[in-house]
């Protein structure tokens, strides 16, 4: 696996799922009153961004741009922080340090793999760059843009930080993923190494 995660910078988002998830989960915290449903979609937040953070996954739909200091030596370029829905563009600084595109037409994706991967087209070799930290920038899109398009695998946890916090009115994670319950770690580890599979 490339290790690409540190010159990666959001350019947008992610989008705000919390009130689009909140009725559903009131539902589950069977709560009718609308009196807490601030504070309910800050936990919710809360939430999404725990799991986001510790199984290094998007949840909610945003725009990376990953840097690079040159081409990788393999034919592909890995794309962290998935599941992604689609590849906006690929630049890099030439030799001459002139930004330049690389046409769509010469790269294939392949968005279903872990991590995703950006592949050079067969007879094709990557460009020499010029040295600088950006040499190469990668934007694509992550995460979804409707609660309802969450997988019920990333709504668990969620269920379950929200309903703990709402509960006990205490965060649940005090020192380290350690201190969970068990059945909620074992669901956050399933997931984490879902997405940590190359």
């Amino acid at each position: 696996m490339q290790s690409t995660t540190l010159n990666l910078k959001t350019v947008s988002g992610p989008t705000s799922l919390a009130s689009a998830a909140l009725s559903d989960i009131k539902e589950h915290l069977k709560v009718t009153s609308t009196y807490e449903d601030d504070l309910i979609q800050i936990y919710i937040e809360a939430a999404i961004g725990l799991v986001e953070t510790y199984c290094g996954i998007s949840i909610g739909q945003r725009v990376y741009q990953l840097n690079l200091p040159q081409f990788p030596r393999e034919r592909f370029i890995e794309m962290p922080r998935g599941p992604v829905s689609s590849v906006g563009s690929l630049y890099y600084y030439d030799t001459s340090n002139v930004q330049t595109l690389w046409a769509s037409s010469d790269y294939e994706t392949s968005l279903d793999e872990i991590p995703a991967r950006l592949y050079l087209q067969q007879g094709d070799n990557w460009e020499s760059t010029h040295e600088r930290p950006d040499a190469v920038t990668l934007q694509y899109t992550t995460g979804v843009n409707a609660w309802s398009a969450v997988t019920e695998r990333q709504r668990l946890p969620i269920y379950y930080l929200v309903t703990h916090q709402h509960r006990f009115r205490q965060p649940v994670v005090a020192a380290g993923i350690q201190d969970v319950p068990w059945a909620l770690r074992a669901n956050l580890q399933s997931l984490r190494e879902d997405f940590q599979t190359g």
